[in-house]
């Protein structure tokens, strides 16, 4: 039974399907997508070798937190994986639910999911797989307690590997480093991580926070030709009137998102969970506000 499709413009079309008096045991909702061979001609074959770097976290502590891919099948020109339920975070963000909870609601959540989203960044750069292609469509959030999976691992891979694709990714989401030409970058996920933060909280709080780009113009290109220190008191002015008493429980998370992308695209930032979780947590001192 087909529960509905989208069509991934010049790429690929995506079908959602349910099974239905199969004996074979297999997830109850499935993802096929039919790539353009045309326009993607080893698509296939690439992806073969995702599947084995996804091998590397089965049965780890963030196995749960990645989609599974359930066979690639290069004679019908498939690739099949797991439905993973729940939202977007972009359908989430462009929901009006979470603009009608509480302001501690909406900061715990912004919070609760960055960090959820780190640690399952840090575990993958631990072992040098990067998946070059996060931002909030990517994540799919079970609840809203932070609990998520991230998605379309298609472009996932080893950092040291040439066999995989030359992805750029999403513009948006893409650091100096990637437009560049690093597309193996180590900062990358992190770098884009700190984008969607940022992502949230204008969505959540009804603001505009980054630069708004024109034409060819990318945002990292906007974000290096500002100072990063009046930037962060920009938004830290925005949102405080917003977030009122909860406030201070925000701008931890703030000043992390605008260090990571002010800093060397992400890179100093890899690997160090704690440190990262730290500045999150960070609270000003309102006496010296």
């Amino acid at each position: 039974m087909m529960l509905g499709g989208r069509q991934l413009k010049g790429f690929c079309t995506t079908h959602f399907f349910e099974r239905v008096g199969d004996e074979i045991k297999a997830p109850d909702k499935i993802v096929v997508k039919f790539p353009n061979m045309r326009a993607h001609p080893d698509y296939l074959e690439i992806v073969k070798v995702v599947m084995g770097v996804r091998e590397l976290f089965y049965g780890t502590d963030i196995d749960g937190s990645l989609a599974r891919f359930l066979v690639c099948d290069l004679d019908k020109g498939c690739v099949v994986s797991d439905y993973t339920e729940g939202l977007s975070l972009t359908e989430i963000m462009r929901g009006h639910d979470m603009r009608n909870r509480e302001v501690c609601e909406i900061v715990d959540f912004c919070k609760d999911l960055v960090v959820s989203a780190l640690w399952v960044v840090t575990e993958m750069n631990s072992k040098g797989v990067v998946h070059r292609d996060f931002k909030p469509d990517n994540l799919v959030c079970k609840n809203l307690l932070g609990d998520l999976v991230l998605i379309d691992l298609d472009f996932m891979a080893l950092s040291h590997s040439k066999r995989s694709w030359n992805c750029d990714g999403t513009p948006k989401y893409q650091s100096l480093d990637v437009i560049d030409g690093q597309n193996f970058s180590a900062g990358r996920d992190m770098y884009a991580l700190a984008i969607t933060g940022l992502d949230m909280l204008e969505s959540f709080f009804d603001v505009e926070l980054l630069p708004q780009t024109v034409g060819e113009t990318f945002l990292a290109d906007e974000l290096a030709d500002m100072n990063m220190t009046k930037f962060l008191s920009r938004i830290n002015s925005i949102i405080q009137p917003k977030a009122g008493d909860y406030w201070p429980q925000i701008a931890g998370l703030m000043s992390w998102c605008v260090e990571v992308i002010s800093v060397d695209g992400g890179k100093p930032f890899v690997g160090n969970l704690e440190n990262n979780i730290k500045i999150i947590d960070w609270m000003p001192n309102l006496t010296q506000v």
